[in-house]
């Protein structure tokens, strides 16, 4: 599939490339000079054309004597109708067979896989862990994606990111959080991460689960993620970025 990548107003020139897969937001993934370029629109584009020709096919079949019309008018609306919603359907179920003597037709797409299963479990137990009155820092740029926005809205805890930061620059902002009176807790994938500022670390989440696939034309099946999230509560932040830490942690799983 060809589609027009995204522009700039100051560069009007149009270039055209293949679309990989889709993403979140309905974007298609394609790549132009070596480097990953987002689409927009893909999705409800082709959402949009498919019921634009459907329509306009109506139409085209309705021209005519009116009875006959009336008949083609419908058998096309019908035939539009099967091509929007069989593709769709098959896609989601993932019909096939079972291989050997025995086989028989099988079902393993979307419609009948659980996606994200211990997610809410995993955030409402990283929520206990982290306790109240904590303002929490992420170290890192994964975690931060993953787990940021769920501390500041389900966790009711003021979030900040500091993407692979130097110990003392932890150590200033771990100095004015406990002047503001609130207790800071670090959030890190990697336990290497919070070794520098002392301390025991203790994983406070490990979950294997499923996210929904992101591909454009193969039957889709969930996709395999891992969430790990370490913990550190440092208490009393020193000049230079050393940290003295005591380590409180909820055990977490999914």
């Amino acid at each position: 599939m060809m589609q027009k990548p995204e522009t700039n107003n100051s560069a009007r020139s149009t270039r055209e490339v293949a679309i990989e897969k889709w993403v979140y937001g309905g974007r298609g993934l394609a790549r132009l000079d070596g480097q990953v370029v987002f689409v927009p629109f893909v999705l409800p584009g082709l959402i949009l054309a498919a019921i634009w020709a459907s329509a306009w096919l109506r139409d085209l079949a309705g021209v005519g004597q009116r009875g006959r019309a009336r008949a083609t008018s419908a058998m096309v609306a019908c035939f539009c109708v099967a091509s929007l919603l069989i593709p769709a359907t098959l896609t989601n179920l993932g019909l096939g067979s079972t291989s050997g003597s025995g086989g028989h037709l099988s079902a393993r797409g979307m419609a009948f896989r659980p996606v994200g299963a211990g997610q809410l479990t995993a955030v409402a137990r990283l929520c206990a862990a982290i306790g109240p009155d904590a303002s929490v820092v992420i170290l890192d740029r994964l975690t931060a994606d993953q787990f940021a926005q769920a501390t500041r809205g389900m966790c009711d805890t003021p979030t900040a990111v500091m993407d692979h930061p130097a110990p003392a620059t932890v150590g200033t902002v771990v100095s004015g959080i406990e002047r503001a009176g609130r207790r800071p807790v670090l959030l890190a994938q990697d336990q290497s991460e919070l070794v520098p500022y002392g301390g025991v670390p203790e994983q406070v989440v490990n979950l294997l689960t499923t996210q929904d696939a992101r591909t454009l034309t193969p039957p889709a099946r969930p996709w395999l993620i891992q969430y790990t999230v370490w913990m550190s509560q440092p208490t009393t932040a020193v000049a230079g970025g050393t940290i003295s830490t005591n380590t409180t942690v909820l055990e977490a799983s999914g």
